[in-house]
C-alpha cells in the first residue's frame, strides 16, 4: 500500500547504504486473526535479527505490538503510525513509543465529489465486515449527515464480495460510490 511503500522509500533514502527495511502485512483486521500464532511466527522468523525501529502501521498493528512487544522486541523503539486521530488515545501506546496519527477528511471528499458530480442523488458506500471496516464506514455515514446536500445512502457494507459486485452493477444513475475498506467481506473472506 502507499503508506508502506512511502515509508520504505523514505527510510532507504535516509539510511546508510546496505541498510534493510522489512515489511510485514499482518492481516490483523480480519475477523478471527490469530495473534498468538503471528507472535510465534515472528519469534521464529526474526530470532536472530536485531531491529533498530519498528513502525506499526494502523490500529491493529499497534494493539499487537502493545500486547507482545515485551516477548518479541522489548528494547526496540516503536513508532505507531497511520491511526485515525479520532480513535486514538495516548494511553493505548507504550510510554516509550511515539505516535503519529492521521485524519481522513471524509466530509471534504464528499464535498469535492459533489462539486464534480453536481447532479448526484445517491451515495453508495462499499465497506467490509471487519471491526475496522465498520469503524471506517461509520466515519463516512457521519460525514454524509454533515453535508448540506442530502444524498440517499445505498449501504453496501458487510456484504459478500459477489453481492457487492452484483449491487455495484445495478447502481442508479447519479450515484457517487466510495470504497472505504474491505479487510473481510460478509463471508469472512
Amino acid at each position: 500500500d502507499a503508506f508502506a511503500a512511502g515509508t520504505r522509500r523514505a527510510l532507504l533514502d535516509a539510511l546508510p547504504v546496505g541498510s534493510s527495511v522489512y515489511l510485514e502485512y499482518t492481516d490483523l483486521a480480519r475477523p478471527g486473526a490469530d495473534h498468538v500464532r503471528l507472535r510465534d511466527w515472528y519469534r521464529s522468523k526474526y530470532a536472530n535479527q536485531p531491529f533498530d525501529l519498528i513502525i506499526a502501521g494502523g490500529q491493529e498493528a499497534r494493539v499487537f505490538l502493545t500486547r507482545f512487544r515485551s516477548e518479541l522486541w522489548p528494547d526496540v523503539p516503536i513508532l505507531a503510525a497511520a491511526m485515525d486521530d479520532r480513535s486514538f488515545s495516548p494511553a493505548n501506546v507504550p510510554a516509550d513509543a511515539v505516535a503519529q496519527t492521521v485524519r481522513y477528511d471524509e466530509e471534504g471528499t464528499l464535498r469535492a465529489a459533489l462539486a464534480m458530480v453536481p447532479e448526484a442523488q445517491h451515495f453508495a458506500l462499499v465497506a467490509g465486515a471487519s471491526n475496522l471496516d465498520r469503524y471506517l464506514a461509520k466515519l463516512w455515514t457521519s460525514a454524509l449527515e454533515r453535508v448540506e446536500r442530502r444524498l440517499q445512502l445505498i449501504d453496501l457494507t458487510g456484504l459478500p464480495f459477489e453481492e457487492i459486485k452484483r449491487r455495484l452493477g445495478t447502481l442508479p444513475p447519479h450515484t457517487i460510490a466510495v470504497f472505504s475498506s474491505i479487510f473481510a467481506d460478509g463471508d469472512g473472506r
